[in-house]
């Protein structure tokens, strides 16, 4: 079973072939969408849905009923799970690793669900897109080598999901109380997906947090990995550029699909961070594609195998 992780792009293109619409490619593409289809049915392959498709095309209304019929079918209503259940996921494998209790890792974990994401109101994904472009015009002046930079997009990454709020100066100060309610909610779920018991706490809380400071593990936890190290290589690559929202939308997709999907679409600035610079469709065994004439082919020729 092969998972392809379409892009907002290809599904909005799509849409267009459906609805009759003629533009660069549209043969290549039709082709392209006929033996998708027919490996959907096949039961050969998957595209699953994801709630980043679900935000941008909620921004763009004249496509968006034709997109999610195409998104329906060639998804066969799998979705992936939200990025931070997959996030919390794989940091509760490698942190039961690290704490040498492997026996309690949930092997029958699936990256996918039927169960629809729910689809939030333009007005939130408005308001959302607005946060995030304030935050992204106040970030810090990037370091110069993608190392430094990688290291601080890391610990940010920790820091702004399980260590809210702490306070690692001096010893474990700052430690929440001794009790599972009291804790950060992301830390809370990690806990629990590690199925840690609040009498526990007192001695799993400070190797918790030694884990979470250590970057052996942390960069082999690939939503890490993929997230942090775009990020950095946008940031010290195209120091020219201010980042914008659309960014984070394509590097939280990233970081889901590289690890979880055989093959994964995106635009070519970003498979040029992801392949060229990062290499990371090989590291996590996934393989990149763009809309472009060449990678078209490509697909379509990975598809008929």
């Amino acid at each position: 079973m092969l998972f392809l992780y379409l892009d907002t792009h290809y599904l909005s293109n799509f849409a267009k072939l459906e609805e009759g619409r003629e533009f660069a490619n549209a043969d290549m593409l039709r082709l392209l969408l006929g033996k998708l289809r027919h490996g959907v049915k096949a039961g050969s392959l998957i595209c699953p849905a994801s709630e980043f498709q679900l935000m941008e095309v909620t921004r763009s209304p004249d496509l968006s009923s034709s997109v999610c019929r195409v998104q329906q079918e060639l998804s066969r209503g799998y979705y992936m799970k939200p990025w931070w259940e997959i996030y919390i996921h794989q940091t509760a494998s490698s942190l039961l690793t690290y704490l040498e209790r492997q026996r309690d890792i949930d092997v029958s974990w699936l990256f996918f669900t039927t169960d629809s994401p729910e689809v939030p109101l333009i007005n939130e994904i408005e308001d959302a897109v607005r946060n995030a472009e304030q935050f992204l015009q106040t970030m810090n002046p990037p370091y110069e080598t993608f190392v430094e930079q990688y290291a601080e997009e890391k610990m940010d990454l920790i820091r702004n999901t399980f260590l809210v709020n702490m306070s690692l100066r001096s010893g474990y100060e700052g430690l929440p109380p001794q009790s599972l309610s009291n804790l950060q909610k992301f830390l809370f779920m990690l806990l629990v997906e590690c199925r840690i018991l609040e009498p526990e706490l007192p001695t799993i809380l400070p190797e918790v947090c030694k884990f979470l400071l250590n970057s052996y593990y942390l960069d082999n936890i690939p939503y890490i990995n993929v997230f942090c190290s775009l990020w950095a290589s946008i940031l010290v690559n195209e120091r020219g550029r201010k980042p914008q929202s659309g960014d984070l939308i394509d590097i939280s997709s990233l970081a889901c699909a590289l690890y979880n999907c055989n093959i994964v679409t995106t635009d070519a600035n970003m498979k040029n961070h992801v392949v060229n610079r990062l290499g990371l469709g090989d590291k996590w065994n996934s393989r990149v594609f763009t809309q472009s004439t060449e990678d078209i082919n490509k697909l379509i020729n990975v598809i008929s195998q």
